[in-house]
């Protein structure tokens, strides 16, 4: 099946382009919405965990959200755990206490218990790269149509390659054994 997957990339690159296109997109909007985090969550103090700080966050009651996306994300509480020495993020995890409820739970409820967690590790420097994502939302939207976004993804083995590798280069890297 994987073979045919990176078959149907080599037939038809644009297409593999759109989708990395598209990740990208995904990143820097994930990214945008952390710096959301200072405004939107109170933090515990940092406390010591194996090679990392752990900080816990929850909802800061005076911060206003400006879309239905920021309404879910500053619902959530969590945990943060911090690489102090790189001073980068290692690991985030979220998780809605509660109920969110849009246009007064008519057009959508996010249930209680969806959840979201993102772990990040050092590849050498400067390089980091997500190597697990877990994502676990469930609710429903406009007249009871459920919703389900369960999503668990791991990245592993990366091997740094050419600037300029082209996609039936890399295709023939990933079935080498």
């Amino acid at each position: 099946r994987e073979r045919g997957r990176l078959a149907a990339i080599v037939a038809d690159p644009s297409a593999f382009a759109r989708k990395f296109q598209a990740t990208r997109d995904d990143a820097a909007h994930a990214r945008d919405m952390l710096t959301l985090a200072p405004r939107a969550f109170l933090f515990d103090d940092p406390k010591p965990e194996g090679n990392f700080l752990r900080i816990e966050f929850r909802p800061n009651p005076d911060y206003e959200t400006q879309s239905i996306e920021e309404r879910v994300l500053h619902a959530m509480s969590g945990t943060l755990l911090i690489d102090p020495q790189a001073m980068r993020l290692h690991h985030i995890e979220g998780r809605l206490p509660v109920d969110v409820s849009i246009g007064f739970g008519l057009l959508a409820t996010i249930r209680a218990g969806s959840s979201f967690s993102t772990t990040r590790d050092r590849l050498g420097q400067p390089d980091w790269k997500t190597t697990e994502l877990d994502t676990a939302i469930n609710g429903r939207i406009i007249f009871f149509k459920s919703i389900a976004r369960n999503e668990h993804a791991e990245h592993s083995d990366f091997v740094r390659v050419s600037n300029d590798l082209s996609v039936a280069q890399a295709v023939a890297i990933a079935e080498q054994p």
